[in-house]
């Protein structure tokens, strides 16, 4: 699969016939252009002066921005290095990072962010130290986030008693003593509180519903004469009917089977694939929902923005 304004030719992928920035192409004529293209009066695409800090516009300038982004005067203007959503350059109301920050007004109309502490997932915007919700494996604590007992292996647990479990992390199940139980690969989940009762599998594997294990998929067609389907990280047969019920990063279930995504996007929209909702390393996700390029994204940056790196390997 192509990225959107290009076609399959000779095996490889090139501009279409509509031009560079189209999106969707009739008879030779552009419908659509892709993010931070507008379309002229002749049915060209011609890309947005401020792109790729703008993501849709008109011949008068900029309507829509990229995430980091405000729209003054028809164009787009820079937010704070850590936001992703902001009203001006000086007050923020969405930071790039999703936990472990809060935001703290320190004058009229100027925000800053602050870290919480450690293991905090929200933190008071008055008082960063004060922490309002724990990360998975901690307990509130007063306002501190405390681990519950290591060997109980919870993700949540008691404060009362912290070696006491009220959930277990995905991969596990709850023991009579409220401890978590580990269930046994190639299970990913398992269930009757057994951990080789398999109900989904590890990647590469299939679950058999007959007996709730689970076989290498390529086994599979020596052992049951059935055929994995390419792509996918959750199936399972049962008789001799394969289904897939999650594909692999990059891939979206259709009802054609696991189909790609396009270039960069890691997690995307299976009723529109050129719909992306998580983009790959090295890429960021605009406003109209595309991965770009980002030169801003370093060798063992994980998650970036214009701004640069967010997160490492």
């Amino acid at each position: 699969m192509c990225d959107p304004g290009f076609v399959i030719s000779n095996g490889g992928c090139v501009v279409g016939d509509c031009g560079a920035g189209c999106q969707t192409c009739s008879n030779n004529v552009c419908t659509q252009c892709v993010a931070a293209y507008y379309q002229l009066v002749n049915g060209a695409c011609n890309m947005c002066d401020n792109a790729p800090q703008c993501v849709e516009c008109n011949t008068s300038g900029c309507t829509q921005c990229n995430a980091g982004y405000y729209l003054v005067n028809n164009t787009c203007q820079a937010c704070q290095s850590f936001c992703r959503v902001c009203t001006n350059s000086t007050f923020c109301i969405v930071p790039f990072m999703p936990f472990g920050v809060t935001l703290m007004e320190t004058a009229v109309g100027v925000n800053q962010a602050a870290l919480c502490d450690a293991a905090c997932f929200s933190c008071s915007a008055s008082n960063p130290t004060r922490c309002n919700f724990c990360l998975p494996g901690f307990y509130l604590n007063g306002y501190i986030c405390s681990p519950c007992t290591y060997s109980s292996r919870c993700e949540s647990c008691q404060q009362s008693n912290p070696s006491s479990c009220l959930t277990c992390f995905p991969g596990s199940f709850m023991a009579n003593n409220n401890t978590c139980i580990s269930c046994a690969f190639p299970c990913a989940t398992c269930s009757n509180n057994n951990a080789n009762t398999c109900s989904s599998c590890a990647q590469g594997y299939v679950l058999i519903n007959s007996n709730s294990t689970c076989m290498l998929a390529s086994k599979l067609s020596n052992n049951v004469n059935a055929q994995p389907i390419l792509n996918c990280a959750n199936q399972q047969l049962t008789g001799t009917t394969v289904t897939c019920s999650l594909c692999q990063q990059g891939f979206a279930l259709t009802t054609a089977g696991c189909a790609p995504c396009v270039t960069g996007c890691q997690v995307c929209n299976p009723s529109s694939l050129n719909q992306c909702v998580e983009c790959e390393p090295g890429y960021m996700l605009n406003a109209s929902n595309l991965c770009m390029k980002s030169s801003n994204c370093p060798a063992g940056c994980t998650a970036c923005t214009s701004f640069g790196c967010l997160d490492c390997v």
